[in-house]
């Protein structure tokens, strides 16, 4: 698999040596970034063929630094604008482990049957033995495989405060540096 690549009018192509890995973002206003990576086959000032594509995951879309979890805590979807929640769900809360953290979202795996775009809030998750529990109001962004967990979610905050924020800041951080700290201990 190759793609052709082409100068925006008026500009020129850097020239690259054959068979340089590049990892390239394309851009799309109705689909969003797809990043995928090659090897440059021809590179010109007028043309790139870039040969071997392959399709990044989507966490090459992501905001923030993101800390890895193992913590566990609770999942439900939101009610609508009428205080109705969709029929499929029998169960009012599932449990859910979550995966990964950052600023502006979370990624975390439910046997749940969520939707993209579905309104979700996840409850009682202790990050940080210092701080109270966090309750995030999410939106469903990303549906990917399954673990032993149950169905891959990613999904971005929905209107955080100026003080949760705060409060997730000083937990993601306090995360990081414990993280970098078991990972000297093992060198």
């Amino acid at each position: 698999l190759a793609i052709d690549i082409y100068p925006v009018e008026g500009m020129r192509l850097p020239i690259f040596d054959y068979d340089i890995p590049l990892k390239i973002n394309i851009l799309n206003t109705k689909l969003g970034t797809l990043t995928v990576g090659g090897r440059v086959y021809i590179a010109n000032n007028d043309f790139w063929r870039i040969s071997s594509i392959t399709a990044y995951n989507n966490f090459e879309r992501r905001s923030f630094f993101r800390v890895n979890l193992s913590i566990e805590g609770t999942v439900e979807r939101e009610a609508d604008e009428n205080g109705f929640k969709d029929v499929v769900d029998v169960v009012d809360a599932y449990p859910v482990k979550m995966i990964d953290i950052s600023l502006s979202g979370v990624f975390f795996a439910a046997n749940a049957p969520f939707s993209l775009g579905d309104k979700v809030k996840l409850s009682s998750i202790y990050l940080v033995n210092s701080e109270p529990p966090f309750n995030f109001d999410c939106t469903i962004i990303r549906i990917g495989g399954e673990s032993l967990h149950g169905s891959l979610y990613g999904c971005e905050f929905d209107d955080l405060g100026q003080k949760e924020s705060d409060r997730l800041c000083r937990a993601v951080f306090a995360l990081q540096r414990e993280a970098v700290k078991k990972r000297k201990t093992r060198l």
